[in-house]
């Protein structure tokens, strides 16, 4: 299931019924599962699309590409919540991620909280 998680994370009809389908399982055992190893789905492929969202815009050049293109990409339906949930797990906005990592050059994310 890990694996069709992260492979499906960008994708915003990813769901407990669609994960159960795939596997040929009940909805309420994917929560099971999940939930045995201590995660829950909806916050586990939140930190997967937030993960995904800051590599690419740490490998964007400032002013390439706008966030909110980025943000559904990445499988959020409205770049304000993007915005907010990136600040939350960062403490820097999306903007700032991509300006500081385009003026290193370098496109290697810098360290960051979470």
């Amino acid at each position: 299931m890990t694996a069709f998680i992260r492979s499906h994370q960008r994708d915003r009809d990813l769901s407990a019924a669609r994960l159960a389908a795939a596997h040929t399982v009940s909805v309420r055992a994917v929560y099971a599962a999940l939930a045995a190893h201590g995660e829950q789905l909806a916050e586990w492929v939140m930190r997967g699309r937030l993960d995904g969202a800051r590599s690419d815009l740490a490998r964007m050049p400032a002013g390439a590409g706008s966030v909110s293109r980025t943000a559904h990409a990445s499988g959020f339906k409205d770049a304000r919540h993007f915005a907010r949930r990136f600040r939350d797990a960062y403490d820097v906005s999306p903007t700032e991620w991509q300006q500081t990592n385009a003026a290193r050059g370098d496109h290697e994310p810098r360290a960051a909280k979470g």
